[in-house]
């Protein structure tokens, strides 16, 4: 709609309301805030307008409020202009009156008509979003899956629109995706767009719905545990349809006014309308979107499109830009930590704050390697290049996007380049899903374009939608991109290692076009994950293909893409298991063509559905469980059984379930009083050997609030941080003592409480709060409790809260580490040189680097803090690597100490600090309460019978006796820790018993008995393991094995048990403790220790590695310009450097090929420089150079 004038026979009112509002307008606005805000309080209702328009001599705003007359708005002094104008709501329309000669659209309003008609007051704080959170999906955990929502959910001739894209958000789900990154949504010239030609950079586009529409496909996202981003363009607007090109009336030498740069620097690929990042109101009004799109959209992540425009125009480098996404980002990683900072490219070329960016060669180095009509032509260690090249979530992966499968880049989908006569052969589904499996097992974030996953195969353009009948035809390969996702995301268990970063690429067979490689995450062979690729028309079916794998033993296959039940015509070869056996261990396997298979030593499991009604029960009331068996082990059962506990497990029994037909069984449970979780499985009824499905291991669970008088509950995501991260601290309120508490603060430490500080909680969702934290370096704990403010605490029952954080103090294990440059960084390439320093623990002899550019070498004297100087950069990517070894030495072997030494029986005394042995660190530790203590006993004591002396804890009332030993080094692997002995009587709920512990005093093991008890028990991984050995009085002969560095072997008198280490912030194993909790009274209660020993074996020599890279950028910006001829071409450098010679590289092959040098040399002389080059190639890749002249 455009500005409406009033009719003949209503000018008399419209006068009187145009000076009505004049009169009540002279004053500006005290509210805060920019654009159109709707307000509602005890000075009246209306709207506050403030606009930024430095050079306008009047402004005011005209509208369906004041019959399209304008009310002017006040000059603030400062650029802006502002008014509350009591008689305009939300919904309507209106627009900018600029020196009482033009109209304008608002540049902050959320909605628009369209991108030629009015701006329309909208209210930002109306939408109900219920109680749905936002998801926050670890950076390891993300898969996106990036959507155009006009074509998403279409019909031939009308475009998608958000609600028209939730219909189709269940098969998003469904896939197992939990990250959808829209393409540009801000309104853009017509209803038919990619989207990167914002028009609007605050409004939503009206053709696709306008904001609350947006809202409502969040809203509907976020319900199905799935984060939005989405792609902002920031580097150009427009060009048409722009209201922001001159809007104060003001500009230079033609071009855009304020908003934009009025220089050469306004220059972009798509028009002359690059934002002036120099000014601060436009900074501010970019980083106004941004924080727009999270804190009213509540989005999740951005991918902030062509950077490179952004930090570069035709003056070259602009700093401008830089800083401005340094400070958008910044103040994203402080305020909102969740969320995704991606860059389309050039992320990491200065710090900027991005922690990610599109992988682009990546996906041209994969649609080479499937596209290609030869195997001959393919190549294993381009694919091995790919995979570890380059791993770690700082890049997000692809093999389709928006512009690389695009109609008018003369470009199409995998399919149908792979085979464009026919783009449904077996060719194109085998080697595009062979693609997908090497994207999903790639370490990086992967991300798929809609449609890829039911096999598309027209080209986009945002005029071509989705044909959804795909999904029926090719529901084979809707199903393998979700299996492989689910995969991907460890969502069906024993596939974690393609969460981490870890990949080590062994096997490479470019002969037979075969490429084996480990994933991993934790490491230690704890999460390995297999993955074997044949990239070759050749099957293997004979068991006569042999491939190595990390361990001996059963690996289970999780994931085949020849598998059948994808696609009728593949060949379903492959083995359910293979055995590795041997040394180095080796596994023979069967290969498919064109196929991708995943194994890991956890085998695979399918589980039923549960649902419940009502979903979240509140009170004592009746819950309906209904189950459906699914493909879980009950899937061809007869009977159900539903078999359920309370509270843990408590009062646990069977319900018969009835068959509601259609594979559903329900059966309806009174919640007793005082539950607050129903535990449960299903089993068949069988009296013998039933068969149960219990959700792969982990049962079900369902919460019941207002029935339990539960108390309040703490709980950090991630459980247990590794590395120095952003964390989320959620409590809920239950029914404890902070219940209906109006703030909640978290008071929160570190390392035993240190360096405390209080953080404001966020009230989420009912009785849920939410802070986020950073963790700051050198931390292995976090200690926290929760207040009102008002002086009510929740201190976890008197306990507190910690959480043990890993990976965040700097390693006691032996090894290297770059401490400068922290990370991989980029540098100007005019720095020659680097100097770089580090860290060395454990090692001896000489250190030794290489830069494998240039590849200069050096050695340095093996320190604790190591540096070196002034190592010579090339022009790329300088690869240091720097090389040692450890020391050989086993501090550990042959540590004694025994109570008969003459240090403890010469005195008769134990004491603190008393060393009668040797191969420690240091002498004891001995702590004690009241009621409790330490001595040094002999044979006169009836109850000592390991040895004639023997040190002793005696403690009872509530008293505690402790006794710690540190070990000189961590335990390494195959050290053996014997230890002798002795506990007496324990009193009911008393506890003696012996531990180890890491250098934080953290138990990572533990051997005891409780008083009133029948065995002793072991904690490691698992609380209160029953050992099965009965409490004796004789004493016990104990060894502690280190089998690996987490798994132990440990035996009693003789009887052996395997185990791994407890969770915590380090797991290397420092010190012995030992303790009686309260015995009892009298020398019949007494718990003595006798002998302490350690044996091991010199340590393994192995070489230890740190790497940096250290990107030194190619050489100055330039500019170039074909003119009328397609071979000379002009090379501009915009600005030049005096005594410096100046010179092109050409490249026919990024991927293998040779930077060759003109060898112009032209000279520097502080101005811009011109030269011409000659060209005969049909494709020509340059960079630029410099070097001293002398």
């Amino acid at each position: 709609m455009s500005p409406a004038s009033p009719q003949k026979h209503s000018v008399c009112l419209a006068l009187l309301l145009c000076c009505s509002f004049a009169i009540s307008a002279l004053s500006q606005s005290a509210r805060p805030g920019m654009g159109p805000i709707p307000y509602a309080d005890a000075l009246g209702t209306g709207t506050m307008f403030r606009v930024w328009a430095p050079n306008a001599s009047a402004v005011g705003v005209k509208g369906q409020f004041n019959g399209w007359a304008t009310t002017p708005l006040v000059n603030e002094g400062s650029g802006t202009w502002s008014a509350d104008i009591p008689g305009a709501r939300a919904n309507h329309e209106y627009k900018i009156r600029i020196n009482n000669s033009f109209d304008k659209r608002d540049p902050r309003a959320r909605r628009v008509t369209d991108s030629s008609g009015n701006s329309i007051v909208y209210d930002m704080q109306a939408f109900d979003w219920g109680g749905t959170s936002i998801p926050q999906p670890w950076r390891n955990d993300a898969v996106i899956y990036e959507m155009h929502v006009g074509s998403y959910n279409a019909e031939d001739w009308i475009p998608s629109t958000f609600d028209k894209a939730i219909e189709r958000l269940d098969h998003i789900r469904d896939l197992g995706i939990n990250v959808i990154q829209v393409m540009p949504v801000n309104e853009f010239a017509g209803d038919r767009s990619w989207g990167y030609n914002p028009a609007d950079p605050f409004a939503i586009e009206s053709g696709l719905g306008g904001p609350n529409a947006f809202k409502r496909f969040v809203k509907a996202c976020h319900e199905r545990g799935i984060a939005v981003f989405a792609d902002v363009v920031h580097n150009h607007y427009g060009p048409t349809d722009l209201d922001l090109w001159t809007f104060d009336g003001w500009s230079q030498g033609g071009f855009g006014g304020i908003y934009f740069y009025n220089d050469a620097r306004a220059y972009t690929p798509w028009g002359s309308t690059r934002p002036d990042f120099g000014r601060s109101e436009v900074r501010q009004y970019i980083r106004d979107q941004i924080m727009m799109f999270v804190e009213e959209y509540r989005l999740g992540g951005f991918r902030w499109d062509s950077t490179y425009n952004i930090l570069n125009s035709d003056w070259g480098h602009n700093e401008q830009g830089e800083h401005m996404l340094r400070d958008i980002n910044w103040e994203l990683l402080q305020n909102y930590p969740y969320v995704f900072r991606i860059s389309e490219d050039h992320a990491f070329d200065y710090s900027m704050n991005f922690e990610s960016q599109w992988d682009v060669g990546y996906r041209w180095g994969l649609h080479g390697q499937v596209v290609t009509g030869s195997d001959g032509d393919r190549n294993m260690y381009t694919v091995k290049g790919l995979l570890d090249g380059w791993p770690g979530h700082h890049r997000v992966v692809f093999s389709e996007a928006h512009d690389y499968i695009a109609r008018i880049h003369g470009r199409s989908r995998l399919p149908t380049e792979i085979n464009g006569g026919d783009p449904y052969s077996i060719w194109s589904r085998k080697r595009a899903l062979l693609a997908a499996g090497i994207l999903m097992t790639t370490p990086g974030i992967p991300m798929v374009f809609q449609g890829q996953e039911m096999n598309e195969t027209y080209a986009f353009h945002d005029d071509t939608p989705l044909r959804w009948w795909h999904t029926n035809t090719y529901a084979g390969i809707v199903r393998a991109y979700s299996d492989l996702i689910h995969a991907r995301r460890n969502l069906r268990g024993g596939t974690q290692g393609l969460k981490g970063t870890g990949i080590n690429v062994h096997h490479v067979d470019n002969n037979n076009k075969v490429i084996a490689f480990v994933r991993w995450d934790a490491g230690g062979q704890t999460d390995d994950v297999m993955v074997i690729a044949n990239f070759a028309v050749t099957t293997w079916t004979n068991n006569d293909y042999s491939i190595q794998f990390p361990s001996a033993g059963t690996w289970y296959r999780h994931f085949n893409s020849d598998e059948q039940f994808y696609q009728a015509d593949f060949g379903g070869i492959g083995a359910a298991q293979v055995e590795a056996a041997g040394d180095p261990p080796a596994a023979n396997v069967n290969m498919g063509m064109y196929s991708l298979q995943i194994f890991s030593k956890t085998p695979p499991s399918g589980v039923g559905v549960v649902t419940f009604d009502p979903p979240n029960p509140n009170g004592c009331v009746d819950v309906v469980v209904t189950f459906a068996p699914s493909n879980g082990p009950l899937q061809n059962t007869t009977n159900v059984v539903l078999f359920m506990g309370r509270n843990d497990w408590q009062d646990a029994a069977d319900f018969q379930m009835f068959n509601l037909g259609g594979g559903q069984w329900a059966a309806t449970v009174a919640v007793a009083e005082a539950t607050y979780e129903l535990n449960m499985a299903f089993h068949d009824g069988a009296p013998e050997d039933a068969v149960w499905d219990s959700n792969g291991g982990r049962n079900w669970a369902l919460a019941i609030s207002g029935c339990a008088g539960l108390p309040g509950l703490a709980a950090v995501t991630p459980s247990t941080p590794q590395g120095c991260v952003p964390v989320t601290i959620t409590y809920r309120t239950r029914e404890g003592v902070l219940t209906n508490a109006a703030n909640i603060y978290v008071h929160l430490g570190r390392n035993s409480w240190l360096d405390i500080q209080s953080l404001t909680m966020t009230n989420t969702s009912g009785d849920e709060w939410t802070a986020t934290h950073t963790i700051p370096e050198d931390t292995w704990q976090l200690d926290f409790v929760v207040h009102d403010g008002l002086g009510t605490w929740d201190n976890n029952s008197g306990n507190d809260w910690h959480v043990y954080v890993s990976g965040c103090i700097p390693s006691d294990a032996a090894g290297l580490t770059i401490t400068n440059p922290a990370s991989d960084i980029l540098v100007p390439y005019t720095q020659l040189q680097y100097s770089v320093e580090g860290r060395a623990v454990r090692m001896t002899g000489d250190l030794s680097w290489r830069n494998a550019q240039n590849d200069e070498t050096g050695s340095l004297p093996c320190t604790t803090n190591w540096s070196v100087a002034s190592i010579p950069l090339e022009l790329g990517a300088n690869l240091l690597r720097v090389t040692g070894t450890n020391s050989t030495v086993n501090p550990n072997a042959g540590a004694r100490d025994s109570a008969t030494n003459a240090l403890y029986t010469s005195g008769g005394t134990w004491t603190s600090g008393q060393n009668g042995g040797q191969g420690w660190s240091g002498g004891w530790v001995l702590t004690a309460t009241a009621n409790a203590g330490h001595f040094l006993a002999d044979t006169n004591l009836a109850n000592l019978t390991i040895s004639p002396y023997g040190w002793g804890l005696w403690a009872n009332s509530g008293g505690l006796s402790e006794a710690t030993r540190s070990f000189a080094d961590y335990l390494h692997v195959d050290d053996i820790l014997t230890m002798r002995c002795e506990n007496n009587w324990i009193d009911t709920d008393s506890s003696v018993g012996i531990g180890l512990q890491n250098r934080f005093g953290q138990n990572l093991f533990e051997f005891y008995f409780i008083g009133g008890g029948t065995n002793y028990l072991i904690n490691d991984e698992q609380l209160a393991r029953n050992t099965g050995i009965p409490w004796t009085g004789s004493g016990l002969l104990l060894t502690f094995e280190l089998t690996s560095p987490t798994e132990y072997h440990f035996t009693a008198n003789a009887i052996e048990f395997t185990g791994t280490l407890a969770a915590s912030s380090e797991a290397l194993v420092r010190r012995f403790r030992t303790w009686n909790q309260s015995a009892g009274s009298g020398w019949e209660y007494n718990l003595y220790v006798a002998e302490l020993a350690i044996d091991g074996l010199p340590l393994e020599s192995r070489e230890h590695t740190a790497e940096r890279t250290i990107h030194r950028r190619f050489g100055p910006h330039f500019t170039f310009d074909r003119g009328d001829s397609n071979d000379a071409w002009k090379i501009t450098f915009p600005l030049t450097e005096i005594g410096q010679l100046y010179d092109i590289h050409s490249n026919t092959n990024l991927v293998d090929g040779e930077w060759t040098p003109f060898e112009l040399d032209w000279y520097g002389n502080g101005f811009p420089l011109q030269m011409t080059i000659t060209n005969h190639n049909e494709r020509l890749y340059l960079r630029s150079s410099t070097r001293p002249a002398n």
